[in-house]
């Protein structure tokens, strides 16, 4: 019934909403969460956590990302992922000159 009351487009940007909410609480909830969780284990790095959320970041864009393009949090998301891949390949740096 939505449908037919808002048309496509509102129906297409309310979804959009929706997933980005999803998102945004899985993303903003594993971070509060997992360094507890990290310390219980006793796993706790600075470097730990970020591969951790890193990986996060990704699963949960994967399953919540919009259905259509040019979405613009979807947009800032695909920005965000790629520094994440620079700042992994900085601590694998690190941690291979450590080794070397």
């Amino acid at each position: 019934m939505s449908f037919l009351q808002n048309g496509p487009q509102a129906v297409a940007a309310a979804e959009n909403e929706r997933r980005f909410r999803l998102f945004a609480v899985s993303v903003l909830g594993f971070l509060l969460v997992s360094p507890f969780l990290l310390r219980q284990f006793d796993l706790f790095t600075v470097q730990t956590y970020v591969l951790a959320g890193f990986v996060w970041l990704h699963v949960v864009g994967e399953i919540f990302s919009p259905g259509e393009r040019g979405v613009t949090w979807w947009r800032w998301v695909r920005w965000l992922q790629r520094l994440g891949w620079l700042v992994v390949g900085w601590i694998l740096f690190q941690r291979i000159v450590a080794i070397v």
